[in-house]
């Protein structure tokens, strides 16, 4: 059974920064118990509680989510699509709760979410896994024939992101500054990804697609723009009177970037489970 991270809105709502180190902080404390009954998110993924720097609170997933969401995070804390296959199926059935707590309280949510609930997982779960690269389906971004529609970055319009603060205000309209990358946000008639001096690449990596993307545009820079989309699995709730409906994610980035996605063949990162036992607690 083959299947991307569904747990990864636990980290994509922060930000991401290039940053690495020599030895990946451990959690002072952590509980990993049985959630029989709680209720996943409608599309299968895990339910979130507090997440702040130093702390993580996972109400209610599965050990395959967890496992997806934390392999979706490498150790440079940049985002990767990963496919997870093998293990027991109770890692599918059987849902968790976890609540963690680093001894430093500036420790960013994508360290915590990735490099430390992989060892997290490797400790409580005796989890043993490998790591292959395969050729399979991929989307490739490419330019449409009118050419890019996204605004070319001011220089200092925003603030790289530093994974020891809290992100910078994020209101389109906001006089403030604001943090370098994505925003993605839910409103009245679907999704809103505002993104602010991001290469073609990032925006790659970022579509919310259900295969990994390449950039192959070829157009260098950073840009900002604001993508509104819909998808099957982030359809909106059904928008009010007189609201226009987001259109579906390969419109919207025809019609709104000036872009398009063609199907290719390319490599596809797995991560392959070997061994799992049930988690045990402190």
């Amino acid at each position: 059974m083959t299947g991307t991270t569904p747990l990864t809105f636990l980290v994509s709502a922060f930000w991401f920064a290039a940053a690495s180190s020599a030895q990946t902080p451990k959690f002072e404390v952590a509980a990993i118990k049985p959630a029989p009954g709680c209720q996943l998110s409608a599309n299968g993924g895990g339910k979130a509680g507090l997440m702040s720097p130093g702390r993580i609170e996972v109400d209610c997933a599965t050990m395959w989510s967890l496992i997806g969401s934390a392999y979706a995070v490498d150790d440079h804390l940049e985002r990767r699509r990963v496919h997870i296959e093998g293990g027991p199926g109770w890692l599918r059935s059987e849902t968790f709760s976890v609540t963690a707590k680093a001894s430093d309280g500036t420790i960013s949510v994508p360290t915590m979410m990735g490099p430390m609930m992989r060892a997290l997982l490797e400790e409580r779960l005796a989890l043993k896994t490998h790591s292959e690269s395969r050729q399979g389906p991929v989307g490739e971004l490419v330019a449409s024939k009118g050419g890019l529609k996204a605004k070319a970055s001011a220089e200092g319009s925003c603030v790289p992101a530093d994974i020891s603060r809290p992100p910078q205000d994020q209101h389109p309209d906001s006089g403030t500054h604001k943090n370098c990358g994505f925003r993605n946000l839910r409103a009245k008639n679907g999704m809103v990804m505002q993104a602010t001096a991001v290469t073609m690449g990032e925006l790659a990596r970022a579509l919310p697609l259900d295969r990994e993307t390449i950039d192959r545009t070829g157009i260098a820079g950073r840009f900002d723009f604001v993508l509104r989309y819909s998808t099957q699995d982030v359809p909106g709730p059904n928008p009010a009177p007189g609201i226009e409906p987001s259109p579906e994610i390969f419109t919207a980035i025809s019609e709104q970037l000036g872009l398009k996605i063609k199907p290719a063949r390319g490599p596809l990162q797995f991560v392959i489970i070997d061994s799992a036992e049930r988690p045990t607690d402190n």
